[in-house]
Protein backbone atom coordinates (compact mmCIF):
# COMPACT_ATOMS: atom_id res chain seq x y z
CA UNK A 1 0.00 0.00 0.00
CA UNK A 2 1.11 3.29 -0.94
CA UNK A 3 -0.54 7.31 0.07
CA UNK A 4 0.20 8.70 -3.12
CA UNK A 5 -0.35 12.46 -1.98
CA UNK A 6 -1.94 14.25 1.03
CA UNK A 7 -0.43 17.66 2.88
CA UNK A 8 -2.06 20.63 1.53
CA UNK A 9 -1.17 22.21 4.26
CA UNK A 10 -0.32 26.15 4.73
CA UNK A 11 0.70 26.68 8.20
CA UNK A 12 3.71 25.27 10.33
CA UNK A 13 1.63 24.27 13.36
CA UNK A 14 -0.88 22.33 11.39
CA UNK A 15 1.01 21.11 8.57
CA UNK A 16 3.72 19.44 10.63
CA UNK A 17 0.62 17.81 13.11
CA UNK A 18 -0.73 16.77 9.49
CA UNK A 19 2.57 15.67 8.45
CA UNK A 20 3.40 13.90 11.95
CA UNK A 21 0.27 12.16 12.20
CA UNK A 22 -0.33 10.82 8.40
CA UNK A 23 3.69 9.71 8.37
CA UNK A 24 3.13 7.80 11.82
CA UNK A 25 0.38 6.14 11.26
CA UNK A 26 1.97 5.22 7.67
CA UNK A 27 4.63 3.61 9.89
CA UNK A 28 2.52 1.69 12.05
CA UNK A 29 1.16 0.21 9.00
CA UNK A 30 4.69 -0.12 7.31
CA UNK A 31 2.83 1.71 4.58
CA UNK A 32 4.51 4.06 1.96
CA UNK A 33 3.65 7.66 1.35
CA UNK A 34 4.21 10.85 -0.74
CA UNK A 35 4.05 14.77 0.24
CA UNK A 36 2.37 16.72 -1.84
CA UNK A 37 3.47 18.83 -3.49
CA UNK A 38 7.01 19.92 -4.39
CA UNK A 39 6.45 23.19 -5.69
CA UNK A 40 3.52 25.17 -7.03
CA UNK A 41 2.44 24.62 -10.51
CA UNK A 42 -1.03 26.17 -10.16
CA UNK A 43 -2.93 23.49 -9.56
CA UNK A 44 -6.25 23.31 -10.14
CA UNK A 45 -7.32 20.05 -7.84
CA UNK A 46 -5.69 21.70 -4.56
CA UNK A 47 -7.83 22.57 -1.79
CA UNK A 48 -4.91 25.01 -0.52
CA UNK A 49 -6.48 27.90 -2.90
CA UNK A 50 -3.67 29.58 -4.05
CA UNK A 51 -1.73 28.62 -0.98
CA UNK A 52 2.01 27.78 -0.67
CA UNK A 53 1.20 23.99 -0.08
CA UNK A 54 4.95 22.82 -1.43
CA UNK A 55 7.94 23.36 -0.10
CA UNK A 56 8.57 27.04 -0.69
CA UNK A 57 7.04 30.05 -0.32
CA UNK A 58 5.70 33.07 -2.87
CA UNK A 59 8.99 34.44 -2.22
CA UNK A 60 10.86 31.46 -3.31
CA UNK A 61 12.44 30.81 0.04
CA UNK A 62 12.25 27.51 1.67
CA UNK A 63 9.53 26.17 4.40
CA UNK A 64 12.27 24.57 6.46
CA UNK A 65 9.73 23.41 8.87
CA UNK A 66 7.90 21.71 6.34
CA UNK A 67 11.08 20.15 4.95
CA UNK A 68 12.13 18.91 8.40
CA UNK A 69 8.64 17.42 8.81
CA UNK A 70 9.43 15.58 5.71
CA UNK A 71 12.79 14.36 6.47
CA UNK A 72 11.84 11.33 9.03
CA UNK A 73 14.38 8.83 9.32
CA UNK A 74 13.28 5.23 7.83
CA UNK A 75 14.51 2.20 6.19
CA UNK A 76 14.99 3.10 1.98
CA UNK A 77 15.68 -0.85 1.56
CA UNK A 78 15.95 -3.96 3.73
CA UNK A 79 17.99 -7.12 3.89
CA UNK A 80 14.56 -8.89 4.70
CA UNK A 81 10.97 -8.07 5.62
CA UNK A 82 10.45 -4.92 7.20
CA UNK A 83 8.22 -5.44 10.77
CA UNK A 84 8.54 -1.97 13.04
CA UNK A 85 8.84 1.42 11.86
CA UNK A 86 8.89 4.22 14.18
CA UNK A 87 10.06 7.71 14.14
CA UNK A 88 9.68 9.95 17.13
CA UNK A 89 10.49 13.87 15.50
CA UNK A 90 10.72 15.68 18.97
CA UNK A 91 13.95 13.21 19.88
CA UNK A 92 15.25 12.41 16.50
CA UNK A 93 14.68 8.65 17.91
CA UNK A 94 14.05 5.90 14.77
CA UNK A 95 13.76 2.30 15.62
CA UNK A 96 12.67 -0.22 12.83
CA UNK A 97 12.89 -4.19 12.81
CA UNK A 98 12.71 -6.52 10.28
CA UNK A 99 12.98 -10.11 9.68
CA UNK A 100 16.67 -10.96 7.93
CA UNK A 101 17.10 -12.79 5.11
CA UNK A 102 21.12 -13.09 4.88
CA UNK A 103 20.71 -14.97 1.15
CA UNK A 104 19.44 -11.13 0.13
CA UNK A 105 23.20 -9.91 -0.73
CA UNK A 106 21.91 -5.92 -0.87
CA UNK A 107 21.91 -3.66 2.29
CA UNK A 108 19.26 -2.57 4.69
CA UNK A 109 19.65 1.71 3.82
CA UNK A 110 18.88 3.77 6.49
CA UNK A 111 17.86 7.15 5.41
CA UNK A 112 18.88 9.67 8.84
CA UNK A 113 18.64 13.67 7.93
CA UNK A 114 22.10 14.76 9.38
CA UNK A 115 20.73 18.83 8.58
CA UNK A 116 17.57 18.45 10.05
CA UNK A 117 17.69 15.73 12.90
CA UNK A 118 21.58 14.36 13.63
CA UNK A 119 24.05 17.47 13.26
CA UNK A 120 26.26 16.36 15.90
CA UNK A 121 25.92 12.76 14.66
CA UNK A 122 24.09 9.59 14.93
CA UNK A 123 24.75 6.45 17.71
CA UNK A 124 23.01 3.27 15.99
CA UNK A 125 22.53 0.36 17.72
CA UNK A 126 21.83 -3.05 15.93
CA UNK A 127 20.66 -6.11 17.71
CA UNK A 128 19.20 -9.20 17.72
CA UNK A 129 17.02 -10.87 20.56
CA UNK A 130 18.45 -7.95 22.48
CA UNK A 131 22.38 -8.72 21.90
CA UNK A 132 24.35 -6.34 20.23
CA UNK A 133 26.02 -7.64 16.76
CA UNK A 134 29.54 -7.70 16.61
CA UNK A 135 31.18 -6.51 13.41
CA UNK A 136 31.82 -10.43 12.47
CA UNK A 137 28.00 -10.73 12.37
CA UNK A 138 26.93 -7.33 10.89
CA UNK A 139 28.48 -4.53 8.14
CA UNK A 140 27.54 -1.17 9.17
CA UNK A 141 29.16 2.05 7.11
CA UNK A 142 28.01 5.59 6.47
CA UNK A 143 27.91 6.35 2.98
CA UNK A 144 27.78 10.03 3.30
CA UNK A 145 25.47 12.29 5.92
CA UNK A 146 22.58 10.70 5.70
CA UNK A 147 22.63 7.29 4.52
CA UNK A 148 23.80 4.21 6.18
CA UNK A 149 24.41 0.73 5.15
CA UNK A 150 23.77 -2.58 7.23
CA UNK A 151 24.36 -6.02 5.91
CA UNK A 152 23.81 -9.04 8.24
CA UNK A 153 26.73 -11.22 7.34
CA UNK A 154 25.98 -13.73 9.76
CA UNK A 155 23.90 -16.64 8.00
CA UNK A 156 22.67 -18.41 11.41
CA UNK A 157 20.67 -14.93 11.71
CA UNK A 158 18.60 -15.82 8.95
CA UNK A 159 15.16 -15.55 9.94
CA UNK A 160 15.70 -13.65 13.24
CA UNK A 161 14.74 -10.41 14.10
CA UNK A 162 17.22 -7.86 13.68
CA UNK A 163 16.48 -4.02 15.37
CA UNK A 164 17.98 -1.28 14.31
CA UNK A 165 17.97 2.01 16.83
CA UNK A 166 19.09 5.42 15.85
CA UNK A 167 19.60 8.32 17.82
CA UNK A 168 21.16 11.90 17.89
CA UNK A 169 24.18 12.15 19.75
Amino acid sequence: MFISEFGACLTEAACTQEISQVANVSDDALVGWAYWEFKTYKDLTTSAGTGEEGFYNADGSLQDWKVKALARSYLMAAQGVPTLFNFDMESSAFEAEFTVDTSIQAPTILFASKEYYYPNGTQVTITVDGVELTTSQVEYFETDDNHMKITVTDSTLSGKTVRIVCVAL
